[in-house]
């Protein structure tokens, strides 16, 4: 891996195809715990095979009602903090419309996730991600409260009016969740594109030296286009190597998400989420493409997990 003064980590988001159902508007009542144990084995092994022929370890955002109801979801999550990978905190039940909960609806989704998280694996999570990246002042005050350490939302996208289109047309019109779902986050053009202390006063400014850093995702310089796996799935392998090689960053982060280790030839993977783009795509075709992602990663940035990374910046502002 290179050994350069520029890192990279890699995030994984662990959206079930409970979530992704609710997401579109779908019912997800008839998808059982027991498809939720098959999904976590099958994807969370295949994740793991792929980050270990990286040699990467990864952050894995976690939903606690997830880990609670499937003892397949713990043993994945145990199984991947015992390989040294990070575990975080992507709230307990994975609510669309996070901001809306009000104080006491915030507080009771991050504080019942990191004492799941705590429980599987023994440690307390350092990190967050706010369903649909909703984040807002009060959230992260509240984040820093609860003892994290650190916010991965931040996000802004010249393209999210065209996600936002695309999550309409595509969803249940009217189903429960569908109206909410896609708030692909609450930034600005001006939000930062490298780590920061955020104000406490307004979350998207840089502010002095705290005990909490924002870790906005990435986006291009040119044109402000999302830099994650989503999206470059979707692309042709010679524009994958070209906004890869493109991306200059101190700190990058580079998000995947769960169901992208899957396909519909899964028996856990319901046919409904065909309305998924990246569902339809085989996952030998996925993983390969992933793996040229990461590798090309690997060749310009030294790969990290986020916890650590965050603890340096700790160190160096005497905040530890």
């Amino acid at each position: 891996m290179a050994d350069t003064g520029r890192e990279v980590s890699i995030h994984v988001d662990l959206d079930s195809p409970r979530t992704l159902l609710r997401f579109y508007g779908l019912d997800a009542g008839a998808y059982t715990d027991t498809n939720l144990d098959g999904f976590y084995r099958r994807a969370m092994d295949r994740a793991l095979v792929l980050f270990d022929r990286c040699r990467v370890k990864a952050t894995f955002f976690a939903v606690g009602s997830d880990l609670e109801r499937s003892a397949g979801a713990r043993e994945m999550i145990a199984r991947a903090h015992a390989l040294g990978h990070e575990i975080a905190n992507h709230t307990y039940s994975h609510p669309f419309g996070f901001r809306a909960l009000g104080a006491a609806g915030i507080r009771d989704e991050i504080e019942r996730c990191s004492a799941v998280i705590e429980k599987v694996t023994g440690v307390k999570p350092a990190g967050f991600r706010a369903p649909g990246y909703d984040i807002d002042t009060a959230a992260i005050n509240a984040l820093q409260a609860s003892g994290l350490r650190y916010d991965s939302s931040g996000f802004w996208s010249s393209v999210k009016w065209l996600m936002q289109r695309y999550h309409r047309l595509r969803s249940r019109s009217g189903a429960p969740g569908g109206q909410t779902a896609a708030s692909w986050g609450t930034g600005s053009p001006g939000l930062p594109h490298e780590p920061y202390f955020p104000r406490p006063d307004d979350w998207r400014k840089t502010g002095g030296a705290r005990s909490f850093v924002e870790i906005p995702l990435p986006r291009t310089r040119m044109l402000q286009l999302p830099f994650y796996s989503n999206l470059h799935l979707l692309l042709p392998t010679r524009c994958r190597s070209v906004l890869t090689a493109l991306v200059s960053r101190r700190y990058l982060v580079y998000v995947i998400h769960a169901i992208e280790f899957v396909d519909l030839g899964d028996r856990d993977v319901p046919a409904e989420l065909a309305i998924h783009p990246n569902v339809r795509t085989g996952t030998t075709q996925k993983l390969s493409g992933l793996e040229g992602l990461i590798t090309a990663l690997s060749r310009r940035y030294r790969c990290t997990r986020t916890d650590h990374f965050v603890e340096r910046i700790f160190a160096r502002s005497a905040l530890a």
